[in-house]
């Protein structure tokens, strides 16, 4: 199983400045045997089951509450039974995906001819106001 989970948790009584506390956070989840990656909105992490997600963020909560009367904590889960993924695996898997549709050109028409457009759908000039007119 893997369970991938995105999550953002600071405290709200802080006021702006809220760095040092998401510091602790972020430090005590790198100190952690998971896969983590810190992004501008959250930190994303790779657990094997369900409840050492749900570990992680309680470890997270019980570093703040000592010094916050409220803590906003959101959290995604991208939960896979039965399935093992990690991070270094998925530019693979998209470079690969990317690469059949440009193979097989009649992935084009499945996706509504984004990829490869039909020119008799282009937009023409326009002879009046600067408008686009379709065919």
């Amino acid at each position: 199983m893997s369970v991938i989970m995105e999550f953002a948790m600071f405290p709200m009584d802080k006021g702006e400045h809220v760095s040092q506390y998401v510091k602790r956070v972020v430090e005590m989840v790198d100190a952690l045997p998971f896969q983590s990656q810190l992004t501008a909105m959250g930190t994303i992490v790779e657990c094997d089951t369900m409840d050492e997600c749900l570990e992680v963020l309680s470890r997270a909560n019980a570093l703040l509450e000592p010094v916050a009367e409220r803590i906003y904590c959101t959290a995604k889960f991208d939960n896979k039974p039965d399935f093992f993924v990690q991070f270094a695996t998925w530019p693979f898997f998209f470079a690969s995906f990317s690469a059949l549709f440009s193979l097989f050109p009649f992935f084009w028409l499945i996706n509504g001819c984004l990829s490869h457009p039909d020119p008799r759908r282009l937009p023409q000039a326009s002879q009046s106001a600067g408008e686009p007119q379709f065919r």
